[in-house]
């Protein structure tokens, strides 16, 4: 990922070990401090932050958030059920 698209609190996952240490490759935490001039340039929190690494913004892309999108998915589901209800009950 490009340094310019990263925020603090972003779930993401480390691809790479490039910067990170082995163990933390496939690993998903949260993005928890953005340092552009000391080299590594982007921390990354695991197990509720009571672990971490520092990495290259590189090293890292968005993670998908599970329940965030089976919500989205329950949400476009009620949508549908109530356009399909409101329907029925215009005839």
């Amino acid at each position: 990922m490009k340094f310019e698209d990263l925020k603090i609190g972003m779930k993401v996952k480390v691809v790479s070990h490039d910067g990170f240490y082995p163990e933390y490759v496939g690993k998903t935490g949260f993005i928890s401090e953005l340092e552009k001039c000391n080299g590594l340039d982007v921390r990354v929190s695991f197990n509720n932050g009571d672990d971490y690494d520092w990495g290259y913004s590189s090293s890292i892309e968005l993670a998908e958030d599970v329940n965030k999108t089976s919500e989205q998915h329950l949400l476009k589901k009620k949508k549908k059920n109530m356009e399909k209800s409101l329907s029925v009950g215009a005839t």
